[in-house]
């Protein structure tokens, strides 16, 4: 059965009527989108040849009657502010006029739309404002000076409405309420502007008192006609606010038809709670996969809030080929904005220096790191270098530096990118208006993305647009004072700006919002977001005027607002044949958890339930999972195995070692794969850092005294010199420039100390007879294990204490006997199981050590932070263990075994649960 459709109605009215001469007929219909549609119902209702009518909408014929243009609201803004700095206040800043000029703005184009008397209406506010400051009853003169600026403001906004008007007359640029207030002074006069014999307004709904004037005058004149899209059901008699509008029209002396469809005809109304937005999305995909393909264009997806719309998106059936999306993706749901976010912090920070975290997150930025091959190239460089550098403080000499180093590789360059950065240090020296925005346009043609990414370029397209257009602006009005300023007005009109999405209109699955989807109807509509907050949306806009005020002439309440979105869902329901209303229930439901009273009105109204309406109730529930999921094993391939062998051969780290024993798919991933997390600028001085700081500078003091007898005053020089130890220490290893203020000055002193302590402890052996000879400092050793594998380090300390060898690891942490404690009879056991890291770690330099002394060796750890605990031996039990041919074997015997199980091509890679080292471990575990 063909579902009869509003534009069905309108095809035949115009064929009807006017078949002879569409070409003198003007259509008023709610959107451009309307008209596509009403096209194809002429074509469909046998229209073949002949000029079709014009379409337009309101506000377009408006301003052909009134001979007036429409002005961008941006244009507006800043010529009220200069109108307001030449007249009242010389000193206020763009910024502060910013705070209250978009809604006294909005207020002057209410007072035009409404027709009402600005000079009465001032007068009553400035009147309730006085009242409300308790000035009533006193002369002028005995109020405060609070009082007396407060009174001033309310008293300029009639000089201020007068004085826009008469600019706007001027400049032929008007705003949409003042537009049509001068099509409302004559509409016979003004029709004749038109070029047209006849109007016909169809699918309209709330209209202002101005646009109502115009429409029934023409009516009245014979020169317009008016056709309804309502329903008896929420307009005669009815208390819904749906039909709020068309009731008040009516009153107004407007004829009013409307048609009889929502209770006339079968259909099925489903209540959907849902436990998230994304269960939404789920039951969207079911109710599409029980529709056919080519029900498709009789099915529309409504989403009042197009924040659900990139979830919603995936979760559409395959099996749709051609899907609509009209609605726009709004320019702040794009990487643009994210970009203009870090472009602006740049200018957040005194001085000529940035610091390093904005310039890296802006090299880092996805819009950036996808420029073209020679730049992509330059960023990546310098962003390594000024890790690999740590550069904290980026200034035009690092950049420089940056630009040489580069093009000395054999790089090059492209002029943008050094214009660029040269334009941004100049902008930082004077802060001037003209620097920054040509900063920001500078930095967008360095982001330029390919075509092939449509949606990304569309974007790049209008915000280049937005600045280019606010440099003109600027050049026009020098109102513009403070990068925040440039930085308030992008982000604005990057929440009105769109861009264009998928599809055609008259193909496949329609996608929309629910402004879009006036005039238009549909057998399966799917309404998301049902709940309140979203259906209606909560809140209301600003304005100046109170609600007394506003009531007293008949200005928009938030009722009036919310029997809009009322009007644009029943208009939905009226015609449909399946409607899903989808909410979110529960406390954690989108906006506030409360179900639409939309939906509650439907579920109790009686009339519903005596008709051929059904309706039934559905609640989803999206179930936790009981616990993580497994992550499966890795399956060895030839590559790995190959790699894995390499790894061998050429040699593991003792942390490596440990890494495989803790968790083998972590070491699968850093270690085969090559993962790693990313590097950073180390702007405070990071514990691994300050241990290479220690290790350094104790390193090279004892250096002067290796293969020779330590002698007391040898401690005591090694002392006194302590600080130019960790100076050097410094430069090698960090940068001594960033250490003499905050924290890192504090982890400068701590170094001292840790170091002080170390040649403390050997002067306390020396001062009780101990004798002390260093074999070597920092020696780096590999041996294999009958070639099964190898293992690498570098031990921090050889050395003889009264004769006997050992080998020393210098730990800043905190270390005690117990974690170098073994069991006699299951130490295998214990470094199997990944829980004696700092022990393997020990025994792996003292197995190294064997192969160059071949003599007994005893290993442990020296802590700076408990110093006082001396050298720890790793022991069994409480007995130093001492490292000799039998237990060599032994602990040959047990690494073979390990490294058999290193990449054995029969073996799969898992994950240990619980492992130690899993913390970064690049695995996803939910």
């Amino acid at each position: 059965m063909i579902m009869k459709t509003f534009l069905n109605e309108l095809a035949q009215f115009l064929l009807e009527n006017h078949g002879a001469h569409l070409e003198r007929v003007t259509l008023v219909l709610p959107g451009r989108r309307t008209g596509i549609y009403l096209k194809k119902e002429l074509k469909a209702a046998g229209y073949r040849s002949g000029w079709l009518p014009e379409m337009r909408t309101l506000s377009e014929v408006l301003s052909d009657m009134s001979k007036t243009a429409r002005a961008d609201k941006l244009d507006l803004l800043f010529e009220l502010y200069e109108l307001w700095r030449q007249r009242f206040e010389p000193e206020e800043s763009f910024s502060q006029f910013l705070q209250w000029g978009p809604t006294i703005l909005s207020d002057f184009n209410e007072i035009d739309h409404y027709l009402l008397n600005p000079r009465q209406v001032f007068r009553n506010l400035k009147a309730y404002k006085d009242i409300e400051q308790w000035s009533f009853g006193e002369d002028e003169d005995q109020w405060s000076a609070v009082q007396q600026d407060f009174a001033h403001f309310w008293g300029r906004l009639l000089p201020l409405y007068e004085a826009l008007q008469d600019r706007m007359s001027e400049t032929g640029q008007f705003y949409g309420g003042a537009i049509a207030r001068k099509a409302a002074a004559n509409p016979a006069e003004a029709f004749d502007r038109l070029h047209t014999d006849y109007l016909i307004v169809a699918g309209l709904s709330a209209l202002t008192p101005a646009e109502q004037f115009v429409i029934k005058k023409l009516e009245e004149t014979g020169k317009a006609t008016i056709l309804w899209d309502a329903d008896r059901y929420y307009v005669d008699d009815r208390p819904l606010e749906a039909g709020h509008f068309m009731r008040q029209m009516r009153q107004n002396g407007i004829q009013m038809k409307a048609g009889a469809h929502f209770l006339n005809g079968k259909k099925h109304i489903t209540l959907a709670g849902c436990s998230s937005t994304i269960t939404q999305t789920q039951y969207v995909n079911e109710v599409l996969q029980k529709t056919a393909p080519e029900q498709a264009l009789q099915t529309a997806v409504i989403l009042p809030d197009n924040s659900v719309l990139p979830s919603l998106l995936p979760a559409l059936p395959e099996k749709f080929s051609s899907i609509n999306v009209t609605m726009g993706k709004q320019l702040s749901h794009t990487p643009v904005k994210s970009l203009f976010h870090h472009a602006f912090r740049l200018f957040d920070i005194k001085g000529n220096r940035l610091r390093h975290t904005e310039i890296t997150q802006l090299l880092r930025h996805p819009m950036l790191s996808g420029a073209d091959a020679p730049n992509r190239g330059f960023f990546v460089f310098a962003l390594r270098a000024i890790i690999r550098r740590n550069e904290v403080f980026i200034s035009s000499e690092v950049i420089d530096r940056l630009v040489t180093d580069f093009k000395a590789s054999g790089e090059t360059i492209s002029s943008e990118v050094i214009a660029f950065f040269k334009q941004l240090f100049e902008t930082l020296k004077n802060r001037s208006i003209e620097g920054i925005l040509d900063t920001i346009d500078r930095l967008l043609n360095l982001c330029q993305p390919p075509t092939s990414l449509k949606e990304l370029h569309q974007a790049w397209i209008l915000s280049t647009g937005m600045v280019q257009r606010l440099q003109r602006m600027h050049d026009r009005y020098p109102a513009l004072q403070s990068a925040r300023d440039i930085e308030r007005i992008l982000l604005s009109l990057l929440s009105q700006a769109q861009i264009d999405l998928i599809g055609e209109p008259l193909e496949g699955l329609q996608v929309m919002g629910l402004l879009e989807s006036r005039a238009l109807d549909f057998k399966r509509v799917i309404l998301l977001n049902c709940n309140e907050g979203v259906l209606p949306k909560s809140g209301f806009g600003d304005s100046f005027l109170p609600a007394v005020i506003r009531k007293g002439f008949r200005l928009p309440t938030p009722f009036d607002r919310d029997a809009i979105f009322a009007y644009y869902t029943y208009r939905l329901l009226q015609r449909a044949e399946e409607v899903h209303l989808v909410y979110t229930a529960g406390e954690s439901s989108f906006k506030s958890g409360e179900k639409s009273r939309y939906l509650q009105q439907i579920e109790s109204c009686p009339l519903l339930r005596s008709s051929e309406i059904t309706i039934s109730q559905r609640n989803l529930l999206s179930e936790a999972p009981v616990s993580q999921p497994d992550i499966p094993p890795i399956t060895i391939g030839n590559w790995s195995v190959k790699r894995f062998e390499e790894l061998k051969q050429t040699g593991l780290s003792p942390s490596g070692l440990n890494k495989w024993i803790d968790c083998p798919n972590n070491f699968y991933h850093r270690h085969v794969l090559g993962f790693r997390e990313q590097d950073d600028v180390e702007e405070e001085i990071e514990h691994s850092t300050l241990g290479n700081i220690v290790h350094k500078a104790a390193e090279n003091g004892y250096k002067r005294y290796m293969q020779r007898r330590l002698q007391v005053n040898d401690l005591k020089d090694l002392k006194n010199d302590v600080k130019r130890l960790v100076d050097e220490a410094l430069e090698d290893t960090y940068r001594k420039d960033l250490t003499y203020s905050g924290v890192n000055y504090l982890s400068k002193a701590v170094a001292r100390k840790f170091v002080e302590k170390i040649f403390t402890l050997d002067e306390y052996l020396l001062r009780n007879g101990a004798n002390i000879s260093i074999e070597n400092i920092e020696a780096k050793m590999h041996r294999k294990a009958d070639n099964k594998g190898a293992l690498f380090g570098f031990a921090d300390r050889i050395d003889r204490v009264n004769g006997a060898l050992r080998i020393v690891d210098f730990k800043t942490g905190k270390v005690t006997a117990s974690d170098l404690k073994l069991k006699p009879d299951s130490w295998q056991q214990e470094l199997t199981a990944g829980k004696k890291g700092k022990v393997l770690q020990t025994l792996i330099y003292a197995w190294l050590c064997r192969q160059i002394y071949h003599e007994p060796v005893t290993s442990g750890i020296i802590s700076t932070r408990s110093h006082r605990s001396g050298f720890l031996p790793v022991s069994f039990d409480k007995t130093p263990l001492i490292f000799d041919d039998v237990f060599e074997k032994e602990f040959e015997a047990w690494l073979l075994e390990i490294f058999a199980q290193i990449g054995h091509p029969e073996q799969t890679v898992i994950h240990t649960e619980g492992a130690e080292y899993c913390e970064y471990c690049v695995t996803l575990k939910t």
